[in-house]
Parts: C-alpha cells; sequence; structure tokens
C-alpha cells in the first residue's frame, strides 16, 4: 500500500511514485523524495485492500478499504469521494492556495482508534465512520461529513504549517475543526446562493439549471442534509466543550508541554470543541474577511515551516481593531467558562432597563469578551438582539422602551459560551412553540437547542430544574420536537439522567412509563432516521420486562419496529443489550449473532468481546485482569467497548471493585496507548457510577498520590464529574 510518493507492490512504479521488484521471497521497494512533510506524519499501512478511484478536476483520489457488504459499498463509495472533492475544493479557495502535496489517497482502517489521522498523501480513517448503510442517521452522515472535511482541512493547518511544539497542538486540531464546518457552511450558502440565481433566470440554460441542482442536491444530501449551519455547530461542540469546561479538570486551550512523551494529555473536547467556539467568535470580531486575510496571511509566511500561536496571534492582530492580546488571555490561556446573570426592570408595559453580569463560574471576576444574541418574546413575534458582552455588566441598550416581553431567552443565536439564566416564563413557551412542529411557531429550532442544552446545564449545577423534572421535560418534548438534531440532544439527556442520576430503584418505577413515551414518539417520527434515534434510545433504556421481551423478539426475528432499519451492527447492539439485561439464553443469543457476522473484522471482535457480556462474574473479572497487560489493550476501540460493558449501569454494584485498579494503571495505559485513551479510557470506567462509594474511591486515589501527573489528575477529574454531581445531586 502507497504511502507519500510510494508505490503498491508489483514490478512497476505507478505515477511515476517508484518501482518495486521481486527479490527471491522478498520484495524490494524504491521511493522517490517524498513532499517534505513533518516528523510525525511519517506512515505506513500494510494488509489486504480493495482499491477503488476517482478523478475529479483532474485530481486521482484513491481509497483502500476491507469492507465487504456490498450494500455499505454501494451507498457510501460516491458520497465519500464526492465529500473528499468538495472539501478540497473549499480549502483550495477559502487559503488561496492549491492543494500542497503530490497526492491525495485515503485508508479506512477496521477499528482504528482515531476517526482519523491525517497523514499526507495516504489519510487514515476508521471504516466504521465511512462506511454507513441504508438505516444511518443523519447524525452518522454528518459525522462522515465532518470527518471527511476535517482530515482534509489538515493538510493545510498541521501538514503545510505545522506547530513549532506540541503545546500548539490544538491550533492545527482547531482550524480543522474550525474549517470542516465551514465546508458545510459553504455548502449550504453556495446552494442558497445559486438557487436565488437560478430562480432569478441568471444561472446558466435549462439543461444546466437541472444538471446542477441535481448534483448540489447530492452535495447536500451527502453532507448535511436540509442542514442548518448555526444549529450543527451548536450541537457538535457546545455540550462537549462544557462536559469539560464545568469540571474541576478544566484547563485551559493552550496549555504547556515540558515533556513530549505527555503530548497525548493535552488532546479532548476543550481542543476539539473548545477551541472551534473561540475561534468563532475571534472570526466575528474581527469580521469574517479579515479573518480569512490574516490566515492566508499566516498559510504563506509560514508554508513548509512550523510556527506558534503567538505567531498567528500576531498577524491577525495587523487585519483587526481589537485588541486580540487581551481577548487571547481569557479564551485560550485562561480555563473555564462565565455565568450570566440578568436584571430586567418594567415600568408602565416598556422596558426600563436589561443588564447582563458575568463572572467566572468559579467566583473569579475574568470577563469573556463575546458577541450573542438574546430575545425578547412577545405573543406574536420575537426580537433578537445583539449583546457585546465586554465588560462584567453590560447594559443592552437596544431593549429600553421596548413592550414588557412575555419572557427572554438567553444565547438565543447559540453562539453565546457560559452558563445562561433561564427565565422561567420561557419554559413553557418553549414547550408550546416545540408542539407546534417549527410550522407557526416563534421559535426557532436554534432557539430551542440552545435552551435546551441550557436548561441540562443548569440542572446539573442544581439550578431551575431537579433531575426528575427536566427528565419529565424531555419526555414530553420528545413527541413535539419535529428538528431531528434537536431531538438527538433530549435522548441524550434523557439517556444521561436517566443511567446516571436516578436511583435503581428510580429507574425501575419510571421505565416503563419513559419506554411507552418513546415508543409513542417512535410512531409518529416523520422521518427514518428519527424513528431510528427513537429506537436506539429505547434500546438503551429498556430495563422492564416487557421492554426486555420487545429486545428480543425484534433481535430473533431480525424484524425491526415499522419505518426503522437496522443493520447487522444493530442486531450485534441488540444482542449485547439482552446479555446486559442477563435475557434467558443471552450467551446463546450471543453465540448465534456471531455465526450471523460474516465479515472476519466484525467477527473476531464480538469474540473479544464475549468475556465483558458475560453474566458469569468470575469470567469478567478474569477479563478485566488481563487489561493491566498493555498487550491485551493493543485493540484499544475493542477495549473501550468491552469497558463500557463491564460498567454498564445495570453491573456497577458488582463492577465498583474494578476502579482503583482502573486508575492504577492509568500511568501505564498513558505510556503505552494512543493519544486519546487514557481520556476514553476514563470516562468508559467512570462515565456511568453515581453512588458516594465510587466517589469516595475516586477521591481515595487523589489523596493517596498528591504529587500525581497533573493532566492525567485533571483527566480523572474530568472523568468523575458526573459522578461527583450525581453524589451531589443525590443529597
Amino acid at each position: 500500500m502507497e504511502g507519500m510518493g510510494g508505490t503498491r507492490e508489483g514490478a512497476g512504479g505507478k505515477d511515476g511514485a517508484g518501482t518495486g521488484g521481486l527479490a527471491g521471497a522478498t520484495t524490494l521497494f524504491h521511493f522517490f523524495p517524498s513532499d517534505r512533510i513533518s516528523t510525525y506524519l511519517f506512515s505506513f499501512v500494510a494488509g489486504k485492500f480493495t482499491e477503488s478511484a476517482y478523478t475529479a478536476d483532474g485530481r486521482t483520489f484513491r481509497f483502500y478499504y476491507r469492507e465487504t457488504d456490498s450494500s455499505k459499498l454501494r451507498l457510501s463509495l460516491d458520497p465519500i469521494f464526492h465529500i473528499e472533492g468538495q472539501a478540497l475544493e473549499f480549502m483550495q479557495q477559502y487559503t488561496g492556495i492549491a492543494y500542497p502535496f503530490q497526492k491525495l489517497d485515503f485508508v479506512a482502517i477496521p477499528d482504528f482508534q482515531f476517526g482519523g489521522m491525517e497523514h499526507a498523501g495516504a489519510i487514515q480513517y476508521k471504516a466504521s465512520t465511512l462506511f454507513l448503510d441504508s438505516g444511518a442517521t443523519r447524525e452518522q452522515f454528518i459525522g462522515r461529513s465532518n470527518l471527511l472535511s476535517h482530515e482534509t482541512a489538515h493538510m493545510w493547518f498541521g501538514d503545510l504549517v505545522t506547530m513549532s511544539w506540541f503545546n500548539d497542538v490544538w491550533m492545527k486540531e482547531v482550524f480543522a475543526n474550525f474549517m470542516a464546518d465551514k465546508i458545510t457552511e459553504g455548502y449550504e450558502r453556495s446552494r442558497a446562493e445559486r438557487r436565488e440565481r437560478a430562480s432569478r433566470g441568471k444561472e446558466r440554460s435549462p439543461a444546466k439549471l437541472r444538471a446542477w441542482r441535481s448534483s448540489s442536491d447530492k452535495a447536500l444530501n451527502v453532507t448535511l442534509p436540509d442542514g442548518n449551519y448555526d444549529l450543527k455547530f451548536l450541537t457538535d461542540h457546545f455540550p462537549a466543550a462544557y462536559s469539560v469546561d464545568r469540571t474541576e479538570g478544566a484547563h485551559p486551550i493552550r496549555q504547556q508541554l515540558d515533556n513530549l512523551q505527555e503530548a497525548g494529555s493535552l488532546y479532548g473536547n476543550i481542543i476539539y470543541h473548545k477551541a472551534p467556539i473561540m475561534m468563532r467568535q475571534l472570526e466575528r470580531r474581527m469580521g469574517p474577511t479579515a479573518f480569512r486575510d490574516g490566515l492566508r496571511d499566516y498559510l504563506r509566511q509560514y508554508s513548509g515551516r512550523n510556527a506558534s500561536w503567538p505567531d498567528l496571534i500576531h498577524i491577525l492582530q495587523a487585519h483587526s481593531q481589537a485588541d486580540l492580546l487581551s481577548w487571547n488571555d481569557v479564551w485560550v490561556n485562561g480555563a473555564g467558562r462565565p455565568q450570566f446573570s440578568y436584571r430586567l426592570r418594567t415600568a408602565a408595559g416598556k422596558i426600563t432597563d436589561l443588564t447582563l453580569h458575568q463572572q467566572g463560574e468559579d467566583g473569579t471576576g475574568r470577563v469573556w469578551p463575546q458577541l450573542f444574541e438574546l430575545a425578547l418574546v412577545y405573543k406574536d413575534r420575537v426580537e433578537e438582539l445583539t449583546v457585546d458582552m465586554n465588560a462584567p455588566g453590560v447594559r443592552v441598550s437596544q431593549a429600553t422602551g421596548r413592550p414588557t416581553p412575555l419572557c427572554v431567552l438567553f444565547n438565543s443565536s447559540g453562539q453565546g459560551y457560559g452558563l445562561f439564566p433561564v427565565d422561567p416564563r420561557a419554559i413553557p413557551w418553549l414547550r408550546g412553540q416545540a408542539a407546534m412542529g417549527g410550522r407557526s411557531g416563534n421559535a426557532t429550532a436554534l432557539m430551542r437547542a440552545s435552551a435546551y442544552i441550557n436548561f441540562y446545564e443548569n440542572m446539573l449545577d442544581g439550578l431551575v430544574f431537579t433531575p426528575v423534572q427536566l427528565l419529565e421535560y424531555d419526555r414530553r418534548a420528545l413527541s413535539q420536537e419535529p428538528e431531528e438534531l434537536n431531538l438527538n440532544i433530549l435522548l441524550d439527556q434523557l439517556n444521561s439522567i436517566f443511567w446516571r442520576l436516578l436511583s435503581p430503584s428510580a429507574r425501575d418505577s419510571l421505565s416503563a412509563g419513559i419506554e411507552q413515551d418513546l415508543l409513542q414518539a417512535m410512531q409518529k417520527a416523520g422521518t427514518g432516521n428519527e424513528k431510528k434515534l427513537l429506537f436506539k434510545a429505547y434500546s438503551n433504556v429498556a430495563i422492564s420486562q416487557e421492554g426486555r421481551v420487545r429486545l428480543f423478539t425484534i433481535w430473533k426475528s431480525q424484524q425491526a419496529p415499522t419505518g426503522v432499519k437496522l443493520t447487522e451492527d444493530d442486531y450485534t447492539n441488540l444482542a449485547a443489550a439482552l446479555a446486559l439485561r442477563a435475557y434467558p439464553g443471552d450467551r446463546e443469543i450471543l453465540d448465534e449473532q456471531l455465526g450471523r457476522i460474516q465479515n472476519k473484522d466484525r467477527r473476531q471482535r464480538l469474540q473479544f468481546l464475549l468475556p465483558s457480556l458475560s453474566n458469569d462474574l468470575s469470567e469478567r473479572d478474569q477479563f478485566f485482569a488481563t487489561l493491566k497487560d498493555a498487550g491485551a489493550r493493543r485493540k484499544e476501540a475493542w477495549v473501550l467497548t468491552a469497558l463500557s460493558y463491564l460498567h454498564h449501569p445495570l453491573r456497577t454494584a458488582a463492577s465498583e471493585k474494578y476502579l482503583p485498579a482502573s486508575l492504577e494503571w492509568l500511568e501505564d495505559i498513558q505510556r503505552t496507548g494512543d493519544v486519546f485513551f487514557p481520556q476514553s479510557w476514563l470516562q468508559a470506567s467512570l462515565g456511568w457510577y453515581r453512588t458516594r462509594t465510587a466517589a469516595a474511591m475516586v477521591r481515595d486515589f487523589l489523596q493517596r498520590h498528591p504529587n500525581y501527573n497533573p493532566k492525567l489528575k485533571a483527566k480523572i477529574l474530568q472523568a468523575a464529574d458526573n459522578l461527583f454531581r450525581a453524589e451531589k445531586l443525590a443529597q
């Protein structure tokens, strides 16, 4: 399999890349010199791969894969090539720099521990993320588009220009994510603009118009079907960023790194999710044209070289009137998020004063300069006002003199970062807006999404809602929320509250009703994707006897509920769910499912997982003990799935004893594993516990290791945040 400037096995070269020949039992390869690349990008991929090729705009892409499912191949190959081509075109136009390397191939690797890796010339991807079938959800399509766009953007940000040192590793990641979002935004805007021109009769001939509409619709369908860029950005990044920034383990975007061996500890949601939020705020403060021009200057100046974040800030400052150094100090060099409060005064039916205040969530007086919107809600309209929150307190002067609203929605545009207040009057109003199905209501899908996220963050802080109250709100909204991305937020919250914040007895008493709510919502759902999301949520939380029997019947008959498309992977997950629920004959169920799987790689994966699914505690104990050995952890993606089974909420009483060893092994896991593995290990191990005894185990470990590696300690505190909050909320 060719690397950068290499050739596949054979007697002759390919595309002038090099030559290879047989010498006895040995194949000798000769490679021409590659382009100039950073040392961390060096890679070879070897194995029995199938090759597909695609040519667009004179460039040939080659794709290497091991997938054997003909349905997945038929439905995935064209979209993969199409997204790749669109992403490449966008990046060249935005940066003003042609693709900087000799070739652009990509490889799908089974159970890759990363989503992707930006090796110049031969990008590596996790196969399961690329190959989707007719049962894939909108979220999966968006994930594939983001991943392909993310790695393509790395060819400029990370590969063409590389950070000077790994303390700025976040730079390449933030720009890859930020550009992936822009690529999707570009598709949407291009499509809308061209449709507008077409409607005015200014777009080519009728025949070309029909061809363009067909290709444009195809492009959108493989990226973000009927997309809403702002909504996608909000749902992609904000919950993930908050999940770290609200914790005791929060850290700045830019961190000090003294030892390269600890570079992996820098990765996480702050880099991948808070940093794009920060970058979008920076672009908004500078203006998109000035921001783009600054990035172009940066790429041209440091092409083929190394650069630091201060180098970039220096270049951007030349394009901006704002004080970027002060802005940078709180957003990039500081940790945490702001918490907002407000004062609303009215008289004679008019607003006399609306003032917002901010401070650090930790009580400090820091100020996060940022722009966001709030909405004044009236019976027949919603008026959205922009707030430049550049001080501890800001008076919203545009509100003065306006009629007294029914309620106020904070962060209505979803671009503000922090813990926002909730106007209690907005809670029933938003529910009514969702019930209108987005047809005649005034609250956009974006406003509702921002509110749902803020409700959850307030609940975790012990504000506005109790867990049971928010669970009830989300349950009622399931059948009313028409936007799929918003439905996904509600389902994530429902699943998290159900398993993390409810006692086992509370789960048992509520489960039948929640299951019924999910089934009813699934019947009312308008699209197959929504039905699939609701069914997955149902299969996650179904613990009643009736629910277990329903899951078994669906698995055994391989007959999905009406309107739901289930794949081989879905049926494997159902078999695992039945085993976790100790369904009678669970081992026979797993063995039968193993026999249904034809793909060799997927069969081996399930065989590895079988001990972690066993209802024989001694077998699970033995399996967990093997994970002490780095060799047993080599298939990291498999190990993480196994941990999710070992530590499933239905098993936490028996698996709590694994927690001390899980923490003790962490330093070795960091030393021997890949960059994301320590954090993923902790999340899979600690993520679903809720008891005081589990919390005490974590605190005891930290107390016994006062000089513990600070970056690993932060990872522990991040992973244990839900545990600590569950303990507190229970009190």
